[in-house]
């Protein structure tokens, strides 16, 4: 069995030298995510590689624990948005729907009075 597009990975030759090797990250064919090109490998050999790396990478996670916290009160404000744009949005209608009743000049009318006083029954108990 094989897989959609695999005769593509197969023709791409490396690259023939280092300028031509991706140094940034790249992007993948559809544009949404960052493909990262391999480091170079470091090895640690006394403490102090080991313990500088080590807060380099406490930092990083740190940042990264910032950002994420930074996001998720954005995303809760936009909830909250939300929310509040969905009840006042509920509110104008049924203020809408009250200065209706309220501009209805039929009640001037004296036909129909058992159902007027039907309807007005009605609305009083919502």
């Amino acid at each position: 069995m094989e897989v959609e597009g695999e005769d593509q990975l197969h023709e791409q030759e490396p690259p023939s030298s280092p300028e031509e090797t991706p140094k940034h990250s790249q992007h993948d064919p559809s544009g949404q995510n960052p493909i990262l090109a391999p480091k170079e490998v470091k090895i640690l050999e006394t403490a102090e590689d080991i313990q500088e790396r080590r807060e380099q990478v406490l930092g990083r996670y740190s940042d990264f624990k910032s950002d994420a916290k930074h996001k998720r009160e954005k995303l809760e404000d936009s909830r909250r948005f939300q929310y509040f744009k969905r009840d006042a949005d509920e509110l104008e209608s049924w203020i809408y729907e009250k200065l209706q009743a309220a501009s209805d000049e039929g009640f001037k009318d004296a036909t129909n009075l058992q159902a007027k006083i039907q309807k007005h029954q009605v609305r009083l108990s919502l």
